[in-house]
């Protein structure tokens, strides 16, 4: 016949021990997250923060679809001729702050994908396609010059780098003048005459 065990007290799901370590990863866990939403705040992980002058008010005489495509693409143009520019910055510098690329290279994108959905869904004026044209140029000569960065940067290759500003700097141009042209062709002077 087998002696029946002895009856133990309840044991306590975690041992003293087991809460300290629990209690210092909570701990740990809370600081990170406060350093992830400080540093995301202060612009540690990447800022795309850029300087764009005001863009004027669409002129008059212009058509309703003129008005509203003006007043859609043009902040976005102003803005992408900006974002280039920084990146041309970035590259000169040869800027090995990764996030602070990838930050301005995504607004980039964000913005060329808010200007394509626009155009799709509502086409492009004729008086503006010519500044279209020219920013599909941009686009596509500041996309390349992202491609040649990611590339250099994925290789530690900064002189490489350094060699993209030319590339980026061309973008840049080009938005710029479709950015001017577009202001040329649908806005107001900043007086409110039409320019």
């Amino acid at each position: 016949m087998e002696t029946p065990s002895p009856v133990h007290p309840a044991q306590p799901l975690f041992h003293l021990r087991g809460w300290r370590v629990v209690l210092a990863a909570m701990i740990v866990l809370v600081l990170a997250g406060s350093m992830v939403a400080i540093g995301a705040v202060a612009g540690w992980f990447g800022s795309d923060r850029v300087t764009v002058d005001p863009v004027p008010t669409p002129a008059a005489g212009l058509t309703s679809d003129e008005v509203a495509y003006y007043a859609y693409v043009a902040p976005r143009l102003h803005e992408m001729g900006a974002q280039a520019r920084e990146l041309a910055r970035l590259g000169e510098a040869r800027c090995r702050n990764i996030f602070d690329l990838q930050a301005h290279a995504g607004r980039l994108a964000e913005l060329a994908d808010e200007i394509e959905a626009y155009v799709a869904a509502n086409g492009t004026p004729t008086l503006f396609a010519a500044p279209h044209l020219t920013y599909l140029d941009g686009l596509r000569i500041a996309n390349r010059a992202i491609e040649e960065a990611e590339r250099s940067i994925l290789a530690a290759d900064w002189e490489r780098l350094g060699r993209v500003v030319a590339i980026f700097t061309a973008g840049a141009d080009d938005l710029e003048a479709a950015a001017s042209a577009l202001d040329a062709a649908g806005g107001a002077s900043m007086s409110g005459t039409p320019t």
